[in-house]
């Protein structure tokens, strides 16, 4: 018994490595943050990015047929009439008619109406590039999140592995004391009560653990029979990236407000295009047949080749009203891009300038709540050595417990909160 007593000390005072060190280490091969990102990108796993993807496809094919409106309309164009003589006066009919040409029709000026199109479709491929580039961005922060969360679990699982096994030594202790009559049935019964809460708090972060990345494994497509696990190494590598500064390029918010601008005077300025006259080269060539009945009179008629050309002209002066009220509810949406802009820009500053002050602040928490975790972890193991020799009491020795588990927890959550602040830091830098 005075072995185990012995063993149990010194195990006690030479402990191992703090949770700290050991928890965010992964057990076994798994996916890294950089693996899911592809594995979302290329494989089509997260149904929102391949919509995403789809509508880019359709805005480009948009932008190809914008373009195309520079090139002449080809088009042919047929017509066979059949009229029955006993139906009107032969003096007046010709009795049927037969027409095949082709037709080809081209913009001269169109006041830069299509280069005005031409620009709105490629605005609208900017814009479906910025939804894209958003969801890619809010899945990214997903996943670190996951990640940040996954560390926050793995060493509050340590902490309380630590605390477990030093409850079942200690208990192993009681025990021996109670065969060799030095101990009693209560100490027993304290020591089995805090193992068994000890084994609960173990069994509770652990499923949390696997169901955390179960969840997330699912959620990109992985099968329940698949493998899945979190590889957490370089999160904290890529938490700790150069974070954004109020004077970096834009983010994504910012860009948007930006091309809702452009859209808004767009709009505007083909209102005012609108005013101009639109003038269109028509040509056209074939063969027109007439003075026949296809039925009754099988005189297949007389058959002119030819062809003609004109300008057509089209000016839409009496719209000029309308126009003046379309005008300035675009004048209106341009002022309201130009708000949203500056709020857009005003915002990011003054959230970038937040977050790097918590961050600061929160790595100063962190450096203090790490000493004051790493004094009580001492203090525990040192309270429970002198109980075990009788210097301590039982109730010192809980409030040891107590204080050990109240500063750990308390530093795995500045931690975690460290994390996620970096987290929204770098989404207002991408």
């Amino acid at each position: 018994m005075r072995g185990i007593v012995v063993g149990v000390i010194v195990g006690l005072l030479g402990g191992g490595r703090a949770w700290a060190q050991t928890g965010a280490a992964p057990v076994g091969p798994g996916y890294t943050l950089t693996d899911l990102l592809t594995r979302a990108d290329a494989g089509g796993a997260n149904l929102d990015l391949v919509g995403a993807a789809a509508g880019l496809d359709a805005a480009n094919a948009r932008l190809v047929e914008a373009r195309l409106g520079r090139f002449p309309i080809l088009a042919l164009a047929g017509r066979l009439a059949y009229a029955p003589l006993k139906g009107y006066d032969p003096a007046a009919s010709n009795g049927g008619e037969v027409l095949g040409q082709v037709v080809a029709r081209l913009p001269i000026y169109d006041g830069g109406r299509l280069r005005n199109a031409v620009r709105g479709a490629e605005l609208d491929v900017a814009g479906r590039t910025l939804d894209r580039r958003l969801l890619r961005r809010e899945l990214g922060a997903s996943l670190r999140t996951a990640y940040a969360q996954r560390l926050a679990d793995a060493d509050l699982l340590a902490l309380h592995r630590e605390l477990f096994e030093t409850a079942r030594e200690l208990t192993l202790v009681a025990r021996s004391r109670q065969r060799g009559g030095i101990g009693s049935p209560s100490e027993v019964a304290r020591r089995e009560v805090e193992l068994t809460a000890a084994r609960a708090d173990v069994l509770d972060d652990s499923t949390r653990l696997a169901d955390g990345e179960r969840q997330i494994g699912l959620l990109l497509g992985f099968t329940e029979q698949e493998p899945f696990r979190l590889d957490t190494t370089g999160v904290e590598a890529d938490l700790s990236r150069p974070l954004p500064t109020p004077g970096d390029s834009s983010s994504i918010e910012t860009q948007q407000a930006a091309l809702d601008l452009t859209v808004a005077r767009n709009a505007r300025a083909l209102v005012q295009l609108e005013r101009r006259p639109l003038v269109t080269l028509d040509a056209s060539a074939g063969w027109w047949s007439t003075g026949q009945t296809l039925i009754e009179r099988p005189d297949p008629g007389r058959l002119y080749l030819g062809g003609s050309v004109g300008v057509t002209v089209d000016w839409s002066l009496g719209l000029w009203g309308v126009s003046a009220t379309r005008l300035a509810a675009g004048d209106a949406a341009v002022r309201v891009a130009e708000a949203r802009l500056r709020s857009a820009e005003r915002s990011r500053t003054v959230a970038i300038v937040t977050a790097r002050a918590k961050i600061d602040r929160l790595r100063r928490v962190e450096a203090i709540q790490q000493a004051a975790y790493d004094q009580a972890r001492v203090a525990y193991r040192l309270t429970l050595a002198a109980q075990i020799g009788g210097g301590a009491t039982a109730t010192e020795a809980f409030e040891s417990r107590q204080l050990l588990l109240t500063a750990g927890t308390a530093l795995i959550s500045t931690q975690l909160d460290r994390r996620l602040s970096q987290i929204d830091l770098i989404r207002l830098g991408e």
